[in-house]
């Protein structure tokens, strides 16, 4: 079967994917041959090709491309039993809907060290360009993990001696009351309904960031992830 193919744009985005060896690089258009991290295209011998004039706008529709892209293969999903094996720290998404929410909560998740960002294959976007634009190079440092069923992933997760926290405002206690020096699953949900009812009773902790300005309380999720992070990377989750 041939492998899927995307256009990832962006300084950031393309040279962290010419930096990844494990991720096979088929073609890097740039506006500009002068560029520095075009070097990364050269040692791996990849030819740069000059772009016709107008061609990123008519490519990309207005995004924030900096006038270079590279058009790579999709990278393989990574099994949850080798996460759950390497990792001090997962990040769990329920209902993220929006590829440029899922793009930022990799990049938080990339800048604290998390093992792994875990979605539902069904109803969560599929890899992109502007989830990589988003996530500004971290798409290839953050494992993704798809699960059919996130309900049984925490159930293997809690075998594999994670403790999960949900995060919802009708939590019980604040994050930053809970000892999160062990193994930790972070359970983030969608800004619609929030995290399911069967994925809550699964979780160990349902937790609620603080409202310390006390008048205005509406985080994203991404936002509310980053949030989460920072405060997990309070207890050493880093993965090394």
């Amino acid at each position: 079967m041939q492998s899927k193919l995307q256009w990832v744009y962006g300084k950031h985005a393309v040279k962290a994917c010419l930096a990844n060896a494990d991720r096979k690089v088929a073609r890097v258009v740039a506006q500009s041959q002068s560029d520095a991290l075009l070097d990364l295209a050269k040692l791996r011998g990849i030819k740069v090709e000059p772009a016709p004039e107008g061609w990123f706008d008519g490519e990309f529709h207005g995004q924030v491309h900096q006038k270079i892209a590279a058009l790579v293969e999709c990278c393989r999903p990574k099994d949850l039993d080798d996460v759950i094996e390497e990792s001090k720290s997962v990040v769990i998404l329920d209902l993220i809907t929006d590829p440029h929410n899922l793009g930022a909560i990799l990049r938080s998740a990339a800048v604290f060290g998390i093992g792994g960002v875990i979605v539902q294959n069904k109803g969560s976007p599929q890899e992109s360009s502007v989830i990589s634009k988003a996530a500004s190079g971290a798409a290839e440092l953050v494992s993704l993990i798809r699960e059919t069923n996130l309900a049984r992933a925490i159930e293997r997760l809690k075998k594999g001696g994670y403790w999960c926290i949900a995060l919802t405002e009708h939590g019980d206690r604040p994050l930053d009351s809970i000892d999160m020096s062990g193994k930790i699953a972070l359970i983030i949900g969608g800004e619609g309904d929030g995290i399911r009812r069967l994925i809550l009773e699964k979780s160990d902790f349902k937790a609620y960031i603080p409202n310390t300005a006390g008048h205005f309380s509406v985080l994203n999720a991404a936002q509310a992830a980053t949030v989460a992070m920072y405060e997990l990377a309070k207890f050493g989750g880093r993965n090394k």
